[in-house]
């Protein structure tokens, strides 16, 4: 598995970048899940109101409290921190994952494992490895397995 690493300003992630442009790429290959990884507050949330914003998508907030938020009917969005793997998987999340869309998962790493166990391939992992005040470092890997 080959990872690739961005550095962004925020500024920067609202405007068109090769960030974006991998995610576009993963899904016209027929990629439809993006695994979000992170620390609490490192802008998971920032990431999919941006890449929203770009498809001229707005009103994008966090699904925290309601584990999964459809936008323009092709973009899905899920917060699994409050969520067992079994609450998640009780409450319908491989159901919603198959509807034709790109997903973002927060919080997905062990649904990734889940997916990878039922061979819901490919993922996207996105991991947010740095946040500082201004500015994110992001590595983006692509699991085939």
């Amino acid at each position: 598995m080959n990872a690739t690493e961005y550095v962004l300003s925020l500024d920067e992630l609202f405007a068109p970048n090769a960030l974006f442009a991998a995610i576009d790429s993963f899904r016209e290959s027929g990629g439809h899940l993006v695994i979000l990884c992170g620390m609490l507050a490192s802008g998971k949330t920032t990431l999919v109101q941006a890449y929203a914003a770009q498809r001229g998508i707005s009103d994008v907030s966090s699904p925290t409290f309601s584990l999964a938020q459809c936008y323009a009917e092709d973009l899905w969005h899920y917060d699994l921190y409050r969520y067992s793997t079994e609450q998640a998987l009780a409450l319908g999340i491989l159901d919603l994952i198959s509807i034709d869309g790109l997903h973002f998962v927060e919080w997905g790493e062990n649904l990734g494992e889940i997916c990878r166990k039922l061979g819901i391939m490919p993922l996207l992992n996105i991991e947010i490895m740095e946040a500082a005040a201004n500015r994110r470092k992001y590595r983006i890997s692509i699991c085939t397995c």
